[in-house]
């Protein structure tokens, strides 16, 4: 039951939450509602003006300071009918049939007081008992008697916006939550929730940030008025949950929201928290422990495990069952990494054969000058990606050769570093100049200065220090396992976890070029969005990476949280796009873990998915823990994974949520 607005310590002073608005509301429909929708816009009455709330708040400070009192004087037959009101609301709470028995009549008992200190009050209070029996015209009528009689009343504002609101206009709802708030900033908790309500429901309808961020903002101050709003609470881990989407830090803030609202009395009992919870548990934890079941079960057929970036150390249980200790990589950690390191393909090279090691050479300094173009390709100039050119392959494949001995014939070839090469072009030599066809040194200079400004960022930006010496880590190549941490580059941003991904990416390709016979692995690539938002380039890095990879014998895994992780990398159409989306048909094996109904109906224009895998994706995997919906060439199979208890402490990365529910 609504609360209703009362004087002195009748009853507590407080604007009512729009009841479902948070988290049952839906936005307005598209196609033949919209004309609707826009009349309704339209027709519905406009909220008072900044000016004319104004004007009302200055005459209720004036009249505060002419009486030296905190509220009007009331008369006592006023003060009479109002206590009379209360009491016979309370009264009819108690009785079966509760208010609803004499709805009409109980509105009437506060709508017939017409003393001014209190006609606000009561024509709110009379909308708050009609819109509680379902009068909402009614109510509308009373919400506007109460604006009439003050124009800065901002709890008929709030209330009149929920019921705009359920009649499917939330545009016109907006309008006067903001007048709401205007009107009364510091008593508009839920206001501000409701305003917030549209605000996510707009940001998950359009995918505008920025509009979430303001959802966001709004909730936050929600609660800062009342910290027990469970719907706020819920609102505002949904909002987290969906801008994870494209950064799945706020993953824990969902979490951490949840959490929070837990040790609020009864709001265990609230049904959206748990869905919450399981919506953010399958996004965030059902993949890792997948592929931890995998490696484990393969470790029989002689599989080991290359985990290629873990970005939260979700394997570093496992590493430690095996006594194996992964790498760390982020500031002040002492692991480097050489992204152009030769690997094995270098071994023994004053031994090969010309034909050999000209065929050697083909595939190292192919490899490097894909990792490059896609690390230049990942910095931006203003809002676009910078070019790699023709041109500057060139620049970067001549500096390479030169640096390494190899376009001088040398026997062995010289480790080579990104600030080696960035050095080498940025400070040319002649011989470098005539090469890459520039008429002078500084039409050298001129002509590669994004190139070098780009390769500068791996060297004194945020990555300087892990990425840009010579590998300094002994890999025990026949242990279980093996992984490379980066956790302690959270804080850097996605971005810099995505150029780290590629740079071991192009390092860990390098190390299976060559292998020896039975040494097969299962190399991970997690986090693969992280990668591919860096733009087309980092998108060509990771697809080659994927390509020459199946001719070594490794099975490849890409991990994806959805269709569109591999769409968002540039215009529909362009090639950037249709890499991204090869790369789902490139995978042999596809294991489709359980999904919302959204993102299972991607799957299905994406895959081809007949109606009745897609159900099995958005019904029979969400009803259980490891399910998935795998497919393996042109068959599918319904898969159950059942672990040994051994294996579950091994795999279960669900500890943050089960702390919250227990």
């Amino acid at each position: 039951m609504k609360k209703l607005n009362g004087y002195g310590l009748a009853l507590l002073l407080a604007a009512t939450a729009v009841g479902g608005c948070a988290t049952t509301g839906q936005p307005v429909a598209k196609g033949d509602e919209d004309e609707a929708a826009a009349a309704k816009n339209e027709n519905a009455p406009k909220p008072p003006s900044t000016e004319k709330i104004q004007e009302a708040k200055q005459q209720q400070d004036q009249v505060k300071k002419a009486a030296k009192i905190e509220q009007p004087k009331i008369s006592a037959s006023a003060k009479a009918a109002f206590d009379a009101a209360v009491k016979k609301w309370e009264a009819a709470q108690k009785q079966k049939g509760g208010v609803a028995a004499d709805c009409k009549g109980l509105a009437a008992n506060f709508s017939r007081i017409s003393e001014p200190a209190l006609a606000a009050q009561s024509h709110f209070n009379a909308g708050s008992i009609l819109e509680s029996c379902g009068y909402d015209k009614d109510a509308e009528s009373e919400y506007q008697a109460a604006l009439s009689a003050n124009s800065a009343y901002g709890p008929a504002m709030a209330n009149l916006g929920g019921l705009y609101y359920k009649q499917k206009n939330p545009a016109t709802a907006k309008q006067w939550f903001e007048k709401a708030i205007e009107a009364d900033a510091a008593h508009a908790g839920a206001a501000f929730a409701n305003l917030g309500a549209i605000q996510y429901m707009d940001g998950k309808r359009t995918g505008d940030r920025g509009i979430l961020q303001q959802s966001i903002s709004n909730l936050r101050r929600a609660l800062a008025i009342d910290a027990y709003d469970v719907k706020a609470y819920s609102i505002l881990a949904l909002v987290y949950y969906t801008i994870a989407e494209n950064d799945k830090s706020k993953l824990d803030l969902a979490e951490l929201v949840v959490r929070q609202a837990f040790e609020i009395e009864g709001a265990k009992e609230y049904a959206p928290f748990y869905q919450t919870l399981g919506l953010i548990q399958l996004r965030k934890k059902a993949p890792s422990r997948a592929l931890k079941e995998f490696a484990i079960r393969m470790g029989p057929f002689g599989y080991r495990s290359l985990i290629l970036g873990d970005s939260k150390d979700e394997y570093e249980p496992l590493c430690g069952a095996f006594g194996v200790e992964p790498f760390a990589i982020g500031p002040g950690m002492w692991t480097r990494v050489n992204p152009l390191d030769v690997g094995p393909l270098g071994h023994d090279w004053d031994r090969l054969h010309a034909d050999e090691a000209r065929r050697r050479a083909a595939v190292i300094f192919a490899r490097w000058l894909v990792l490059i173009r896609g690390l230049v390709g990942s910095q931006h100039v203003g809002e676009q990606r910078v070019p790699f050119s023709p041109s500057d392959e060139r620049v970067v494949d001549t500096v390479l050769r030169q640096l390494t001995g190899y376009g001088s014939g040398n026997s062995t070839l010289t480790p080579v570093t990104i600030p080696l090469l960035w050095r080498g072009i940025d400070e040319p030599t002649d011989q470098l100049v005539a090469d890459s066809r520039y008429e002078t040194r500084q039409d050298f200079l001129d002509g590669t200065r994004l190139l070098r400004d780009a390769l500068s960022q791996m060297v004194t930006g945020h990555l300087a220090g892990m990425f840009d010496e010579l590998t300094n880590i002994d890999i025990d190549w026949s242990a279980p396992i093996q992984s490379m941490s980066l956790m302690r580059l959270k804080p850097l941003g996605d971005d810099a976890i995505g150029v780290a991904l590629t740079c071991l990416g192009a390092w860990g390709r390098g190390q299976r070029e060559v292998a020896a016979p039975g040494d097969r692995r299962i190399v991970v690539r997690d986090e693969m969005w992280k990668q591919m938002r860096l733009g087309p380039e980092a998108v060509k890095a990771l697809d080659s990476d994927l390509r020459l990879s199946r001719a070594d014998g490794d099975v490849q895994i890409a991990v994806a949280h959805k269709p569109s992780d591999t769409r968002a990398v540039g215009a529909e159409g362009s090639e950037a796009d249709r890499i991204a989306r090869d790369l789902l048909h490139l995978a042999d094996t596809k294991v489709l873990l359980g999904q919302d109904q959204s993102v299972g109906d991607e799957l299905g224009d994406l895959l081809g998915l007949t109606p009745m895998a897609q159900e099995l994706v958005t019904g029979w995997a969400m009803s259980g823990k490891g399910r998935a919906l795998w497919l393996v060439g042109d068959r599918k199979y319904k898969v159950q994974s059942v672990r040994h208890p051994l294996e579950e402490s091994l795999t279960y990365t669900n500890d943050a949520v089960a702390g919250v529910v227990t």
